[in-house]
């Protein structure tokens, strides 16, 4: 099982992964206390890898997020919902 999630730990980019059959073990989350000590147990897996699969790479790209987004609220962009097109537009959204 552990060279199972190691193969699909490196398709994970930002902390998900969707299974089309469930591992056994792994039926929910509920079990993920038992997956990150038996991957703790196995050599070939670091600390940090399992902090990466644990969802540190999420946390990481959220907080980037939010510092992005608070740069561009003290730059005063708009975000892409608050800007209108141009008058002369053809572009309809929203529009009735």
């Amino acid at each position: 099982m552990t060279r199972f999630i190691r193969r699909v730990s490196k398709q994970i980019i930002v902390g998900g992964y969707r299974f089309f059959s469930t591992p056994t073990g792994l039926e929910d989350v509920s079990r993920y206390p038992q997956l990150l000590a038996t991957l703790l147990e196995d050599p070939t897996w670091t600390e940090d890898d399992i902090k990466k699969l644990a969802g540190l790479n999420l946390l990481r790209v959220f907080a980037k997020v939010e510092q992005v987004r608070d740069e561009w609220h003290r730059a005063a962009v708009l975000p892409v919902e608050k800007i209108s097109p141009p008058d002369n537009s053809a572009c309809v959204y929203g529009a009735s």
